[in-house]
């Protein structure tokens, strides 16, 4: 028995795939396209190629492909800017919480009191 998919169009999502809405996925591996950028497989096979804007939200999840597998998504209509102009395109929502913990220093409180300590030069 053959998989015939592969005869029945495209396996990309496009905006017609979710004109009726948006749709949660799960991904299940990622992939790098022939045209060198990230391609997101999920369960039944399909797959959605990441532009710069798409990845930037799915850093949320980390910067490891390997970090993105296992998280639920959505795939819904927006816009972004392609050479200049507006147009409509996929987008993706992150679902599952993020996992990149904010790098900012916390401050202590015995830190802060040594900074505040300085002499007023008067």
């Amino acid at each position: 028995m053959s998989d015939m998919s592969q005869y029945a169009g495209s396996q990309y999502w496009k905006v017609v795939d979710v004109r009726d809405g948006p749709v949660k996925m799960k991904i299940e591996a990622v992939s790098i396209s022939k045209f060198n950028k990230p391609d997101l497989v999920f369960a039944d096979g399909s797959k959605f190629s990441v532009n710069a804007t798409n990845a930037k939200m799915l850093s949320s999840y980390g910067k490891n492909d390997s970090d993105w597998i296992g998280k639920e998504i959505q795939l819904e209509i927006g816009e972004a800017e392609f050479q200049g102009e507006k147009i409509s395109t996929v987008i993706v929502h992150p679902i599952s919480p993020p996992t990149v913990k904010s790098a900012a220093p916390t401050a202590t409180k015995k830190s802060l009191a040594a900074d505040l300590d300085d002499e007023i030069p008067f």
